[in-house]
């Protein structure tokens, strides 16, 4: 080549290369060979670096290409030509990369190549790819190289390809940390406007569901733990999810069950990061509410054994048990309907103590009934128990309901389990079922001696009265032997430690009431 140079020949002249006919230049085909030393001589004698060549096409961007499943088709002719830099980078050659560079060579590693009609092409557009997506893309660039070109071009540094991917984007697609951390140094945006880009941490999210191998879970966690570090829009919408609303929303079918422990740390940073746990999809499916689509579409039970833990998180951050889904059911209703319907639902019943724990209520009538079948089982009792630990309440409705079916059933292991000894809060309500001729239970009785009564407890669907009230009346009203020894009893009770008791209607306290009824005996 020495020859032709000495003897002035144009060193920017392109050529066909190889059977295949690829168009080059000099320079390119130096590069492309790692001829440093050609390099410079072609660049001491004039060479433009910024001359494309369409040689390498197919061969060192097919990776960066393959990240545009739209531009399969036209792969095996692409219309365009590569800058010699795109070579450099690709292959990971610092020296040429240096070189190129010094020598003037342009970020933007594409330009438009004219058809036979003489109108540029636009695959891929001039002007989008530039050297930050190679290295991003690429296997080859080392840490050097990259920090190489980020220094040299840091205007490009949120260069977006055909309008929707970034370098840093691309860099999680391709799970490289080290392009990616580099990126970030450099002060790439991790928050784009409204718009066609991928948010990085959707790009996360969705390598991480597309990884197969622990390793790179484990690289696409790290992702998303420093773009939250960084100030990524944890509640950023995307086709219509949140990323909170992405990672669960990515569990859809078996193959994915390695996954969900891996998914923990990412749901537990979305929520420390300030995520929405009540953001609702154009679907109407809130978090919680994909959960127990993935739970009870499938009834797996490794799975659902797993989603217990997201669906905890949930209710801790403050997920509203009992907001209604798409179809307007409350969580608790929907989750009985398909305890009861389908043949392997007893899955289903770990929920079902999850979301009773953390204060779900029944809806309507027919809720109400299927509840009650329910809390015949021995989950109740864990339910109430985890309740307790996480420092929730259960609804006064679903404790009455359950106290009450202790009580008729006789069942005092179940009264135990429920609270109903030793809960100041649950007293007013065992005791009034206790003494209720229907479920007289002197068990229950014996076991209130050292509890503290309060015969003002209301019952709102009795017009403000106290239960005692009601009692009495039933009382009154019924002179058989089990009323007789619920007198006696309540009588003993109220005199011992009673507050002073609502009047009734007729302006008399309970009590009162009750040495009427004696005194009549």
């Amino acid at each position: 080549m020495a020859l032709p140079i000495a003897n002035k020949a144009n060193v920017n002249t392109m050529h066909r290369f190889g059977d295949l006919g690829r168009i080059t230049t000099p320079l390119a085909l130096a590069v492309h060979r790692s001829s440093y030393e050609w390099a410079e001589k072609l660049l001491q004698k004039g060479a433009d670096p910024n001359i494309g060549c369409d040689f390498v096409a197919n061969q060192l961007l097919s990776h960066l290409l393959g990240h545009y499943p739209e531009y399969d088709d036209a792969r095996p002719s692409l219309n365009c030509v590569w800058r010699p830099l795109v070579l450099a980078v690709g292959m990971g050659d610092e020296p040429l990369v240096r070189l190129l560079v010094e020598n003037g060579a342009l970020d933007v590693v594409s330009e438009p190549k004219e058809t036979s009609d003489g109108i540029p092409s636009s695959f891929p557009p001039a002007g989008d790819v530039t050297v930050h997506h190679i290295y991003a893309t690429g296997p080859l660039a080392g840490v050097d190289t990259i920090e190489f070109l980020l220094r040299s071009f840091p205007e490009s540094v949120n260069a977006a390809v055909d309008g929707w991917k970034t370098p840093l984007t691309m860099a999680i697609s391709s799970r490289k940390f080290d392009a990616f951390e580099a990126l970030l140094q450099a002060a790439a945006e991790v928050n784009y406007p409204d718009g066609p880009l991928v948010p990085p941490l959707h790009a996360a999210i969705e390598t991480f569901w597309l990884s197969t191998e622990p390793a790179s879970r484990s690289i696409c966690v790290q992702f998303m733990h420093r773009l939250i570090q960084r100030g990524a829009d944890v509640n950023r919408i995307y086709n219509g999810s949140s990323p909170l609303t992405a990672v669960l929303g990515g569990i859809s079918c078996s193959e994915t069950k390695q996954l969900l422990p891996s998914m923990f740390p990412i749901v537990q940073m979305l929520i420390q990061g300030q995520a929405d746990v009540n953001y609702m999809d154009p679907s109407g499916k809130t978090p919680m509410c994909i959960i127990f689509d993935k739970a009870t579409l499938t009834w797996d039970f490794r799975t659902c054994t797993f989603l217990q833990q997201p669906l905890s998180q949930l209710f801790a951050a403050g997920a509203d048990v009992n907001k209604h889904g798409p179809n307007r059911e409350t969580s608790l209703f929907s989750l009985l309907k398909a305890f009861f319907l389908d043949p392997a639902a007893n899955v289903s019943a770990a929920f079902i103590q999850c979301t009773v724990a953390y204060g779900a209520v029944l809806g309507d009538d027919e809720a109400n009934r299927m509840f009650i079948r329910w809390l015949d089982n021995a989950w109740f009792q864990k339910t109430y128990r985890m309740a307790r630990y996480h420092g929730k309440r259960i609804s006064k409705e679903i404790l009455f309901q359950a106290y009450e079916g202790a009580i008729k059933q006789r069942d005092m292991k179940k009264l135990k389990a429920l609270g109903a000894f030793g809960e100041p809060a649950n007293t007013d309500v065992v005791l009034s079922l206790a003494f209720h001729p229907a479920y007289y239970n002197r068990q229950v009785i014996e076991r209130s001696r050292g509890w503290r009564f309060d015969a003002n407890f209301t019952d709102a669907e009795d017009s403000g009265r106290g239960y005692m009230h009601k009692i009495i009346r039933v009382l009154e009203c019924n002179k058989g032997y089990r009323e007789k020894q619920a007198t006696r009893d309540l009588q003993q009770l109220l005199l011992r430690r009673c507050r002073p008791g609502l009047l009734d209607a007729g302006g008399k306290t309970a009590l009162e009431r009750l040495r009427m009824m004696a005194n009549k005996e």
